[in-house]
């Protein structure tokens, strides 16, 4: 099952095209040329200061992901993550999410092709080209997929490395012995380090062929046997190459010279700046500094006074690094000289794994623990640009269109019947447990059900359950939050929008974010349907009042413009198979004397004139021809607000509206 990403994932501007000067190899030694002399450090770089940035707090972006979520920064400018075999693309700028779904397996490698198509691998060895699922199938889970050409890509597996020709759709080559890691340098070589011995391969795209070299045809092999420990990619060209006997190389694949160091920096992060010079971080130099190292073997101080990591070299020339060993996390811009002209504090979410430019010049910094992932965009602005806030945008006044761009996975015509949007369906029982109750009456009801989950599936019989609701044609999408679903879903509309049990880390904004997100999906006349465990008897009140507080159900629904319509009963008894549990099957047990209630709220056309969000205006709300309820506090104060308010009504029998 899949659907075509976005038009824009497609991008004008070619990936992973290496830039390297057009030299003729000699025909009887490729690899070795011979030693370099030593060389000055070339001229000052010049760098086009930021010192007109303001902190840009009103120019942030954050958004948390699942820790294991694959992520992709394109070159147009958007951001691609997955959430088990979900999708989705994010325009920060705009405020934008798409999701789509590839295939029921998890996703476990992304890529961008070199003409800008999203390439997508999943752990069944399942490829993706765009929205093409190609016949050809690796025999494990895909872990990278790194383009070589345009037709010629290495794909990594769990226990094989291959080159894949993406036009005859076959495997030129197959690598099955250990290695400790492999690049792609230059324009057509493959090199890898095994157990201690370094390995390199040619790669011929106009023959189809992959021809193994000779380690006596590196211009280092006369210094040194084939007994290596590390091997790290500086850049495209550029590869350093750590000896046992202590010596380090700097070689360059396209001009096939070397440099060598008696000792280096290899375990820190290494940026090459320009010909002949890098800028490291020295993780030995007792944090207080990064080093500029030119070829030459001299080290000269880069007095940054912060132990560096993940040095990226910006499009204006300044220095981005980030400083894992303060807490939270800090990322800076330098010049070469060590001025600090940018400084940003981190989300206390995790270690940085990785600094990126985006292509507007935004910075992306990607967090990261054993619980969660964070992205994080910082947009630099000039002084007269006054930003924008970080804060969902909503238009409660305008509605769906009748005919909306389709993002969903079902091909059928749902046109005739009301569509349905189920937010953290957690395990899928509930969803699977209406379509059985009324498989009988209305044996299409699956085809018209989207059923979100925020978290990837934790156990085989959750991901068993999402099969066979995408036979049945249910849209299941991963890593969807309730609370934007208004970007996910946009000119989409939802007859029955539908949240059982929302539970988060901050309660009072969930709900009123959750009503104004849906209320952009839905029509007057639409329902949105809200879950809570309610005391099943009239005496003592407290726990039910208090969780109407705890999830302000009144102030959510009357800022959005809703009354409520109904409260139901809801369980296993309403729905036969159903139970309430957690994301890891875990049942969810209620307190003693607890039972669940399901509140319907029916949404109402906002007047033209905006009244303040009060008691007033949740009383105006209210259809006295339908439901009777009170609205009430069990505060003291007359001004206490509507987060302080609670629905007082008595419980309906079950219905046929469902």
């Amino acid at each position: 099952m899949a659907i075509p990403p976005s038009s824009s994932i497609r991008a004008h501007v070619p990936f992973g095209e290496i830039q390297n000067p057009q030299e003729s190899e000699p025909k009887d030694s490729p690899l070795r040329p011979g030693k370099t002399q030593n060389s000055d450090l070339e001229q000052k770089i010049s760098y086009r200061t930021r010192e007109c940035l303001l902190t840009p707090e009103t120019k942030t972006w954050e958004r948390q992901i699942s820790p294991k979520a694959k992520v992709l920064y394109h070159s147009n400018g958007t951001i691609i993550y997955s959430c088990f075999y979900t999708i989705i693309t994010w325009e920060f700028n705009n405020e934008k999410l798409q999701a789509s779904s590839f295939g029921s397996h998890n996703i476990t490698a992304l890529a961008e092709s070199p003409t800008g198509e999203l390439m997508i691998g999943n752990e069944i060895g399942d490829l993706w080209i765009g929205s093409e699922l190609l016949d050809h199938k690796f025999p494990h889970s895909i872990l990278e997929i790194i383009p070589i050409h345009k037709e010629l890509y290495l794909i990594k597996t769990e226990k094989a490395i291959f080159v894949f020709n993406l036009a005859t759709k076959t495997n030129l080559f197959e690598i099955k012995t250990y290695l400790k890691n492999i690049f792609v340098m230059g324009k057509n070589l493959l090199v890898a380090l095994g157990h201690y011995e370094l390995k390199i391969w040619r790669v011929d795209e106009k023959k189809n062929k992959v021809k193994e070299l000779r380690y006596k045809d590196t211009p280092f092999s006369e210094r040194c046997v084939n007994i290596f420990s590390e091997i790290k990619k500086i850049s495209d060209t550029i590869l350093l190459l750590s000896h046992q006997c202590g010596l380090y190389f700097v070689w360059d694949v396209t001009t096939r010279k070397y440099d060598e160091f008696s000792k280096f920096p290899s375990k820190s992060s290494i940026l090459q700046l320009g010909k002949g010079s890098f800028a490291v971080g020295d993780a030995n130099s007792g944090g207080k500094a990064t080093q500029l190292v030119p070829f030459h073997k001299e080290y000269r101080q880069f007095s940054a006074r912060r132990h560096a990591s993940h040095l990226t070299l910006l499009s204006d020339g300044s220095i981005l690094f980030a400083d894992p060993g303060r807490s939270p996390s800090f990322i800076y811009i330098a010049t070469k000289e060590g001025k600090k002209i940018f400084s940003h504090e981190l989300p206390s979410m995790g270690s940085v794994v990785s600094l990126t430019e985006l292509k507007d010049g935004s910075i992306a910094a990607e967090l990261e623990s054993s619980y969660t992932k964070m992205i994080v965009i910082l947009k630099p602005r000039k002084k007269d640009d006054p930003g924008k806030l970080n804060s969902p945008s909503f238009k409660l006044g305008k509605h769906p269109k009748a005919t909306s761009k389709k993002i969903l996975t079902a091909q059928q015509d749902t046109s005739r019947k009301r569509k349905r949007l189920h937010i953290g369906d957690g395990t899928f029982d509930y969803t699977s447990a209406v379509i059985e109750k009324y498989k009988k009456s209305d044996p299409d009801l699956s085809r018209s059900i989207t059923a979100t989950e925020l978290s990837p599936p934790s156990e085989q019989k959750t991901r068993d359950e999402v099969e066979a609701l995408v036979k049945q044609g249910v849209n299941v999408f991963f890593g969807i939050d309730g609370q934007q679903i208004h970007q996910l879903f946009q000119g989409e509309r939802f007859e029955r929008i539908q949240w059982n049990f929302p539970h988060t880390e901050h309660p009072q904004e969930t709900l009123p974010i959750f009503f104004r997100s849906a209320s952009a999906l839905q029509h007057p006349g639409d329902c949105i349907h809200v879950t809570l465990v309610q005391k099943a008897s009239t005496e003592n009140q407290k726990h039910s009042i208090w969780r109407q507080q705890e999830n302000p159900i009144v102030k959510a629904a009357t800022a959005a413009h809703y009354y409520l319509k109904g409260k139901r009963r809801f369980g296993p008894h309403r729905y036969p198979g159903y139970q309430h549990m957690k994301n890891s099957r875990e049942p969810y047990f209620y307190s003693e004397g607890s039972e669940p209630r399901e509140f319907v709220f029916e949404k109402i056309a906002p007047s033209d004139e905006e009244t303040p969000v009060d008691l007033t205006r949740a009383e105006k709300l209210r259809d006295r021809s339908s439901k009777r309820y009170e609205i009430k506090t069990n505060e003291d104060s007359a001004s206490a607000g509507l987060e302080k308010y609670y629905f007082s009504c008595s419980t309906d029998e079950d219905s046929s509206d469902y």
